[in-house]
């Protein structure tokens, strides 16, 4: 295994134990993301046009501060340390899902998360992977379609998520 691997498995590993460790049976009872609060949403009422424009804007701002952040520090350090912190996020909330709902809570994370983060995560695999030397070589038009290839998936990224997990939350949440 890679070394980025084993430490984003860990930073997940870390968020499900500070999950545990730190949260309360009450506060993860009372959050968000237990059984009866995620029953009591509606997404019939989601104006699903302006919630793809807030994803997209969103999405898109994260990729552009990721964009100038990789520019002022070295571009490993920088898709370390925000898998580190992608990771720790994605654990805590697998786990406050399952405390609260136990393994029903590990289908709603799934739908929740799985559509689109295929897209973030095989366009951030992407870029992790791009190397500065091959474009240093003078090949202008390859470094242009990885830049629209890794654009185009966090686009259909942001349908995904604005349109298909929705519908599948909303799915899961009547059983």
């Amino acid at each position: 295994m890679k070394r980025e691997s084993v430490i984003c498995i860990l930073a997940f590993l870390c968020g499900v134990i500070a999950v545990n460790f730190l949260g309360t049976v009450t506060w993860i009872n009372n959050s968000a993301l237990n059984r009866y609060s995620l029953a009591s949403l509606s997404f019939e009422e989601i104006k699903y046009e302006e919630y793809f424009l807030q994803i997209l804007f969103l999405r898109f701002r994260t990729v552009g501060s990721i964009w100038i952040v990789s520019r002022l520090i070295p571009k490993n350090i920088v898709a370390i340390g925000a898998s580190v912190i992608i990771c720790i996020v994605l654990g805590g909330v697998a786990a406050m899902s399952i405390l609260a709902n136990g393994i029903w809570g590990l289908l709603f994370y799934l739908c929740a998360i799985m559509p689109h983060i295929l897209c973030y995560g095989s366009a951030w695999s992407f870029w992790c992977k791009e190397k500065k030397e091959h474009f240093i070589s003078g090949k202008r038009i390859e470094q242009y379609l990885f830049t629209v290839l890794i654009l185009v998936l966090v686009g259909i990224g942001c349908v995904l998520e604005a349109y298909v997990s929705p519908i599948l939350v909303k799915s899961v949440i009547k059983y």
